[in-house]
């Protein structure tokens, strides 16, 4: 019923403009700040449910898309599209019950913002035909995890509409037995909200996405959002954000000034003269530029600046080697912990175009801790040393008796940084008598090995290649849940095979795309998956996170961090995810920047 009305209102509105809320497609006025700026290379996918594969794609998710809850670069947790809350124990069946309303919004096509577009977007990260890491967020919620197995339908999930403007979310019973005081219910509650602030867990349109369009370029520019900026053009040759004039309104009727909530009119990144940040270096020095992200930019880029010119910050993202557990290279634990040991992190990290640090573990800075306000890695050992052993390195090889196979590194082409980490494993690896060979490839190819949708020895195979990809591994969590998840083979929101039998002993997961499958981890993941207070949760991530480096399906690189330099630029803010929130970007003397109208 909701997608035949989506169909009727919005060819009604093409025939009819809005009261107060009123589009502006038919003809091209500027209508306030169209400021130039490289925010990101190119984007592959603008899917929500992929967002953990790239930390500049979850970077842009933040103006496109907004969720329930937000979490402030400071660790406090914000209403977004949640208006309030309130949640009770009911007494007919004991159990935990949250009501959320949700804040006016329309999409970007002018449709209300409704509960069911959160139950439509949640039911499908948890379909069992989808690989999605994601899945686990939401097993807190009542039926989600055997929806997600095939044993019941999603109609059982325990997300309801109970009008357009509130749902309510009915909680497993471990969230709310007699043995929990009111203080820790409550925590359960604030753990949630906190978690819904996830990039992957914001609304999504039924109507939209079963249409079955490509996700990619240069299909995004048919696709609706409901953040504070539509997508205006989105092609090779440009990605244009335009301020939607649907966002956080109210009514058709109401009349309010363009720029109340969202002040810049367009956000503009030309790619004419190329797809990096380092050719976009000379419109900056020009002012023809005004932001530059230097996340992906060349150590020549970035010392062009003075260092306190360049800001820099954290970010929830680990740069990471993706490695293909299925070969038999690979499948030897000696040879995953002797690559390892034979990278110099801190050299790696020093080379780097940003200020980053070599990865001490898998877990990166930002993420939370035991307590709000307390970071996990700080709290949490050093479990992998920035130098290079390299005598220890070469014993484990020895050991294993493997010296001497190829090893094929890919790449992203998008961002120099891959190149760089991609030649000094090649450099560290030869010298322990591996043939290692390095290949750029696309953004969206790797993006598709992680996601699993390419094969990992995918273009290796013919050399019997052990196959490697690097890439930004992003937290889609406040906490490190989303950053252990993936390499469960239980609990990492793989496809699952439905058609095996009804009982939960029949359950067939399948493997993460890297191939490691462990019992013992998978018994770890299922401590902090169902734990029910914070402090255990904590504890569990650090056994799992210890075990998983003690095992190394995946290696740790470096933590990444953010750069950029602005001019003439005012409240360049982030949160938490490194997300940009740019509704109160302000650009000094905008009109002198417009472009000339003949």
């Amino acid at each position: 019923m909701k997608r035949l009305l989506a169909i009727i209102l919005a060819s009604l509105m093409l025939l009819t403009m809005l009261t107060g809320c009123s589009s502006d497609e038919e003809k091209d006025e500027i209508k306030g700040a169209q400021i130039q700026a490289f925010i990101t290379t190119l984007p592959e996918s603008l899917d929500p449910a992929a967002v953990y594969t790239s930390a500049d794609t979850v970077r842009v998710m933040g103006l496109i898309y907004e969720g329930l809850t937000t979490i402030d670069k400071n660790g406090k947790l914000e209403n977004a599209l949640a208006k309030e809350w309130e949640y009770e124990i009911d007494e007919r069946d004991n159990l935990l019950k949250l009501d959320i309303s949700l804040a006016d919004s329309r999409w970007s096509d002018g449709i209300i913002v409704d509960a069911d577009d959160f139950i439509y977007a949640w039911s499908r990260i948890l379909l069992p035909e989808n690989n999605n890491s994601n899945a686990a967020l939401l097993y807190p919620i009542l039926n989600a995890k055997k929806v997600k197995e095939g044993l019941c339908s999603v109609n059982d999930l325990g997300v309801y509409a109970i009008n357009d403007k509130t749902m309510q979310i009915v909680f497993e019973p471990s969230y709310a037995g007699a043995e929990h005081s009111k203080k820790e219910i409550k925590a359960n509650v604030e753990a949630f909200m906190r978690r819904l602030s996830s990039p992957a867990l914001v609304p999504l349109r039924e109507d939209v996405v079963s249409t079955g369009a490509d996700w990619s370029v240069p299909g995004g520019a048919s696709y609706v959002t409901n953040g504070p900026f539509k997508i205006k053009a989105w092609h090779t040759g440009e990605l244009t954000f335009e301020r939607s004039v649907y966002y956080r309104c109210v009514s058709d009727g109401e009349n309010t000034a363009e720029d109340k909530i969202v002040k810049p009119y367009r956000i503009i990144t030309s790619y004419s003269e190329g797809k990096s940040v380092d050719e976009h270096l000379e419109r900056y020095n020009n002012k023809e530029s005004f932001y530059l992200n230097l996340s992906s930019a060349n150590k020549e880029t970035t010392s062009s600046f003075k260092k306190n010119k360049i800001e820099t910050y954290d970010l929830a993202s680990t740069h990471t080697l993706l490695l293909d557990n299925t070969h038999e290279l690979f499948a030897n634990e000696k040879v995953r912990q002797a690559l390892s040991l034979a990278l110099d992190r801190n050299a790696i990290a020093n080379s780097l175009s940003v200020t980053m640090k070599g990865a001490t573990g898998l877990i990166p800075y930002g993420v939370e801790g035991s307590k709000k306000g307390k970071e996990f890695r700080k709290e949490s050992d050093n479990l992998i040393s920035t130098s290079a052993d390299m005598a220890k390195a070469k014993q484990l090889i020895a050991e294993s008796g493997m010296s001497g196979k190829f090893i094929a590194i890919e790449y992203s082409n998008a961002r120099a940084n891959d190149e760089i980490i991609a030649k000094a494993c090649q450099a560290a690896w030869s010298e322990l008598g591996f043939k290692v060979s390095i290949t750029s490839r696309p953004q969206k190819y790797i993006n598709n090995k992680v996601l699993g949708i390419y094969p990992m020895n995918q273009n290796n195979e013919a050399l019997n290649a052990a196959s490697v990809v690097t890439f930004d591994y992003q937290s889609t969590t406040y906490d490190a849940m989303s950053m252990l998840l993936p390499f469960s083979a239980k609990f990492g929101g793989n496809f699952i095979d439905v058609t095996t039998g009804p009982s939960q002993e029949d359950v067939v997961y399948n493997h993460h795309v890297s191939g490691f499958y462990d019992e013992q981890y998978d018994e770890l993941c299922e401590k902090f998956v169902n734990a029910d207070n914070t402090a255990d949760r904590t504890a569990a991530y650090k056994q799992a996170e210890k075990y998983l480096i003690e095992k190394m399906p995946v290696i740790p690189v470096v933590f990444n961090a953010a750069g950029f330099v602005s001019q003439e630029l005012s409240n360049t803010d982030t949160d938490f995810y490194g997300r940009f929130c740019f509704t109160d970007l302000n650009q000094k003397n905008f009109e002198k920047y417009l472009p000339k109208v003949d």
